[in-house]
């Protein structure tokens, strides 16, 4: 089962990483497509603008003779703004911020589980529909304006303030050919960046109520569930850095009416479906998990509940024979022998007699160490690897740090302590010395006769070859002679002028002592 639940996962790891590669190319492609947007949007504002240029130019060159341009079809939608610039590009969804839950869908509001709950810094996620804004970056008519919030895209990243940034737009035929008929425009609020706004906050003060514009925010705990249909996040907003708490803007509750037909609470929560959780009782009947999850997918992260359940078996099996231990005959016959395993310990005493325990003719002591006997193959004895044992451990534990002031001392006491280790605990005894003493000799004697050997392996001469190491014998051989001949010439010599000069002293000698006797 475990090399089962190994290739399981290892197929869960290669679908997460493909899982991912797919989420890496699937990201290319959101910011490929919201470029091209962008740049199709730029191409067209770019073009706009260069018509206008050159019409302005016109007007000024020609005068009272300039051409009328509001004219043909496009007649009463003179200076108005195209409806590509109410349009704009879905943002990359890793860009999107705010709660998961601060999105609206058909009308619903997306429950929000444990896990969902969000905290985070930013204009995104932190405000909603009905919140006062004031625009700071954009052009000079709508900078410094502020207004209320009456739509907000998380997906574009825009909000639309209310009577801020407001234009003609014109109006296609294709959209109300009625309306287009009657009117070539409308009057909308085109929309603002949501970072180029910021919150408009109602302060309490001592000298009473001011606006004041909050920079940054904040959101975090604690979560409160807010009423059906509000759009009131579940977080609650401070203003950044500080503990200040915003409070949001008054939701818009729907009321809801009971009608007959509707399903009561009760039903509702009422469990229609009961299962014990097993490997014998799936959650599951069988053939429907199939429908849900393909049978041989990688990321399957369950299988056939007949399989597992053969497989749990097949392990529990295998670890049980891997328990088990092998019992000897003599094992088996003193369990069922010993009457002290039968009745589960020693008799008790009666009215304090001391009991006496005979053992049952036959039994087998229990044994639970064996004498180690002194091996011939050993040079020394068991007495002698003790007391070495102890001698060493000893002597190593007899300094302390050398941080210890008693260092010193310590350190100049080794030699006694030495000694009287020595003399409490003897490394050799004089059964195991004559083997000790024979063991030195022998490993001496091979440490002596390998060592020519070895220079011989060192020499460089051997690496030659056979005529080239003859020559240099030979040339070795006549510089020995030569050597040779050089000394004895040498040493004749000179013990013959030695031996000239020890004779001549001796006639002087000799020829003082006559003259001193001759004096005498």
């Amino acid at each position: 089962m475990q090399k089962i639940l190994r290739i399981n996962l290892n197929n869960r790891n290669i679908a997460l990483r493909r899982a991912r590669k797919e989420l890496k190319w699937q990201r290319k492609g959101e910011e490929k497509d919201y470029e091209k947007w962008q740049h199709a949007a730029n191409r067209i504002t770019s073009k706009i603008i260069k018509d206008e240029r050159k019409a302005r130019r016109e007007d000024w060159m020609l005068g009272p003779l300039a051409p009328d341009r509001d004219t043909g079809k496009t007649k009463g939608q003179f200076g108005t703004v195209d409806p590509i610039h109410m349009q704009r590009a879905e943002l990359p969804k890793y860009l999107v911020g705010g709660p998961a839950a601060a999105e609206e869908s058909n009308g619903e509001w997306k429950g929000l589980s444990r896990e969902e709950l969000w905290e985070g810094e930013g204009n995104q996620g932190n405000i909603v529909v009905g919140d006062r804004v004031c625009v700071v970056n954009g052009p000079v008519h709508v900078k410094g304006r502020i207004g209320t919030v009456t739509e907000l895209s998380l997906e574009k990243g825009e909000v639309t303030v209310a009577q801020v940034n407001t234009a003609d737009v014109s109006l296609p035929g294709y959209i109300n050919p009625e309306q287009a008929a009657a009117r070539k425009f409308n009057s909308v609020e085109i929309p603002v960046p949501i970072d180029n706004v910021r919150l408009v906050w109602k302060m309490i003060t001592p000298t009473g109520e001011r606006d004041v514009i909050v920079r940054h925010l904040r959101g975090g705990a604690p979560h409160t569930q807010p009423a059906y249909g509000s759009n009131t996040p579940w977080h609650t907003r401070y203003v950044g850095g500080t503990d200040q708490h915003i409070p949001w803007p008054e939701p818009e509750t729907l009321e809801f009416k009971t009608e007959v037909m509707d399903t009561t609470r009760a039903g509702v929560e009422k469990d229609t479906f009961e299962y014990e959780i097993s490997i014998f009782a799936p959650p599951l009947p069988e053939g429907v998990e199939e429908e849900v999850v393909l049978k041989y997918s990688r990321d399957r992260k369950t299988h056939d509940q007949e399989y597992m359940r053969r497989k749990i078996i097949e392990d529990a099996r295998s670890k049980w024979y891997e328990q088990r231990k092998l019992t000897t005959p003599t094992q088996e016959a003193r369990r069922h022998k010993t009457p002290q395993n039968q009745t589960g310990g020693i008799p008790e005493a009666e009215d304090g007699q001391i009991v006496d325990i005979h053992p049952v003719e036959g039994e087998i002591p229990i044994q639970y160490t064996t004498p180690v006997h002194f091996q011939e193959n050993d040079i020394f004895c068991s007495i002698c690897q003790k007391n070495q044992y102890l001698y060493m451990t000893m002597l190593s534990e007899f300094l302390p740090d050398p941080d210890d002031p008693n260092y010193s001392q310590l350190e100049a006491a080794i030699p006694e302590f030495k000694e009287s280790l020595e003399e409490r605990y003897p490394q050799c005894c004089a059964r195991c010395a004559p083997k000790a003493k024979a063991q030195l000799e022998h490993v001496t004697y091979q440490a002596r006769s390998d060592h020519p050997l070895v220079m011989a392996l060192l020499t460089p001469s051997l690496n030659v070859s056979r005529e080239e190491r003859y020559r240099w014998d030979a040339r070795h051989l006549s510089s020995h002679m030569l050597d040779v001949a050089y000394s004895s010439a040498y040493y004749l010599v000179g013990g013959i002028l030695n031996g000239g000069e020890k004779s001549r002293a001796k006639r002087a000698n000799f020829m003082d002592l006559d003259d001193t006797t001759n004096c005498n």
